[in-house]
């Protein structure tokens, strides 16, 4: 029989089982690592998927032309600008309002249609000089001063219309209606009723000496024709032919044949376009680089290779709060009619 080896003196023996509660213990501090880790990875995981850029760069499919850093995963309208979105051609890389490696530049695509309804225009970059003459945009007006619009001072009906069209040039003088008026044809009767009264009696004024009946007449727009007509043939008439004040063209027709007219009626628009004015737009920049005098020049679109020289008239004191502009005008000769009142063009000033 063997005899127990005695355990070292100051130590006890280990409790039973104390071994497969260590191991039960070191396996549980191994998996709880082992959660530890793979709820942190998963945590990661779903921070990604969810952020903005990522669901933007998952969802994108269109984009606003005008601000290509708002994308969205359904067709609209942009909330900035409210354009409509476009979709997002296949294969373009940058969707996350980048371009290439640059953060900050987004990369703007226009399709054809786009650039022709925004009027856009290119040219090839070159190199001047600072303070060149300004290239400007510029549009035909007709000259305010030589615009004359035609009104009646009595009422009546248009038994005849003479100028029936927009366009039509006229002549100083020149028909435009005739009117029929019992207002016009009482004054004539006044009239003929205070001459006859000064002719029969025996100490009459000169008969050049107007009446009040006379008088009454010219202001209401009878002409002298007319008056010594009356003189003359001693019959009053119902009708009134207007002629026109100006040789010009007729730019506003408002009155049509049968139609009552008044002095409150305004029946044409006369303009004389001998002379035209080109109206230029000045951005703010430019302002203290134009001042009235200057030369300048203009070069109409439809008539390529013209030049129209002219100096600034005058520069407008009132700036446009939509476009950030004023305007610049200039007096053109046009006394060939070449220029059309609406024609675009280039100004050099």
């Amino acid at each position: 029989m063997t005899a127990s080896t005695p355990a070292p003196a100051g130590r006890d023996a280990p409790p039973r089982g104390a071994r497969l509660m260590n191991g039960v213990r070191w396996a549980l501090f191994a998996g709880l690592l082992l959660l530890a880790a793979f709820s942190i990875a998963s945590y990661a995981r779903s921070c990604r998927s969810s952020s903005p850029t990522a669901a933007a760069e998952r969802k994108a499919r269109y984009y606003c032309p005008m601000h290509p850093t708002y994308t969205s995963d359904r067709p609209g309208e942009c909330p900035i600008c409210g354009m409509t979105l476009e979709p997002i051609p296949e294969g373009t890389a940058e969707q996350g309002g980048h371009s290439g490696d640059v953060p900050g530049l987004a990369a703007v695509e226009l399709t054809p249609e786009r650039v022709q309804l925004i009027g856009v225009r290119t040219a090839r970059v070159t190199r001047r000089a600072i303070g060149e003459r300004l290239d400007l945009v510029g549009f035909v007006a007709p000259d305010e001063s030589r615009i004359r619009r035609v009104q009646l001072r009595v009422s009546g009906w248009v038994q005849e219309l003479r100028v029936a069209q927009t366009g039509e040039a006229v002549r100083a003088g020149q028909p435009l209606l005739s009117l029929y008026s019992p207002e016009l044809f009482q004054s004539e009767q006044e009239f003929l009723i205070e001459s006859g009264a000064r002719d029969s009696t025996a100490h009459h004024h000169e008969s050049a000496a107007p009446g009040a009946s006379r008088e009454r007449l010219r202001l209401l727009g009878v002409g002298e024709t007319e008056i010594e007509r009356l003189d003359r043939e001693r019959v009053a008439s119902t009708r009134l032919e207007l002629p026109s004040p100006v040789s010009g063209t007729v730019l506003e027709r408002g009155v049509s044949q049968g139609q009552y007219v008044g002095p409150d009626t305004p029946l044409f628009t006369i303009a004389d376009l001998s002379q035209v004015w080109v109206l230029a737009d000045l951005y703010e920049i430019d302002f203290g680089r134009v001042r009235a005098g200057d030369p300048a020049a203009f070069v109409a679109d439809g008539l390529p290779g013209r030049t129209f020289a002219s100096r600034v008239d005058f520069v407008y004191p009132t700036l446009s709060t939509e476009t950030r502009t004023l305007k610049v005008r200039l007096r053109i000769d046009n006394r060939d009619r070449a220029l059309r009142p609406g024609m675009y063009g280039r100004v050099a000033a």
